[in-house]
C-alpha cells in the first residue's frame, strides 16, 4: 500500500506524492478497482492506494491498483499549504516553469534557500514535479505564492 497526497486525478490516472516524498503515477482504469471507500478525489487529499506488483523507484508500470481509499489516519496537514504539479518546462535555479495537469503553465520562484528540496533530485526538463506552496494562484499568476517544498 502507498499513502499519498493527490497531485492529479482524471479518472484514468492518479498522481500522488507519497509519505516518503516519491512522485508516483498510477493507472486507475478498470471496473475491478474497489473505490467504495472513496468519497471524492481532489488535489491535496490523502488516499491509500492498494496494489499488486512491484514499484521500482518511481516506475509503477508493473503495478495493478486493486483499491483506493480515503486515508483513515490523516497525516499532520498544514491547511495553508497547497499542492499542484505537472511537467517541468524550464528550470534555471531561480524560476521553475511547470505545465500543470489541467493545461496551465505556471512559473514559480524557487530561489529561496529555505525550500525543502529533499524529494527533488535536480529539476530536469520533461520530468514530473509536485509543488507545495503557500498563498494563492490567481489567473495563473504565482506572484503571491511562496514555494515551500518540491518533490520529483
Amino acid at each position: 500500500m502507498v499513502t499519498g497526497s493527490i497531485v492529479y486525478a482524471d479518472g484514468a490516472s492518479l498522481a500522488v506524492v507519497s509519505l516518503e516524498d516519491q512522485f508516483l503515477s498510477f493507472s486507475v482504469v478498470g471496473d475491478d478497482i474497489d473505490k467504495s471507500e472513496v468519497k471524492g478525489i481532489s488535489n491535496g487529499a490523502e488516499v491509500d492506494i492498494f496494489y499488486t506488483g512491484t514499484i521500482n523507484g518511481r516506475d509503477t508500470s508493473q503495478v495493478k491498483v486493486t483499491k483506493l481509499a480515503q486515508t483513515k489516519q490523516q497525516a499532520a496537514v498544514r491547511t495553508d499549504v497547497h499542492l499542484t504539479g505537472g511537467t517541468i518546462l524550464e528550470s534555471d535555479g531561480t524560476i521553475l516553469k511547470v505545465a500543470t495537469y489541467d493545461g496551465a503553465e505556471l512559473s514559480f520562484d524557487v530561489s529561496d534557500t529555505e525550500i525543502d528540496r529533499e524529494g527533488a533530485d535536480g529539476l530536469v526538463i520533461g520530468e514530473k514535479v509536485a509543488v507545495f506552496f503557500e498563498g494563492e494562484i490567481v489567473d495563473n499568476s504565482t506572484e503571491n505564492v511562496r514555494v515551500v517544498k518540491l518533490v520529483q
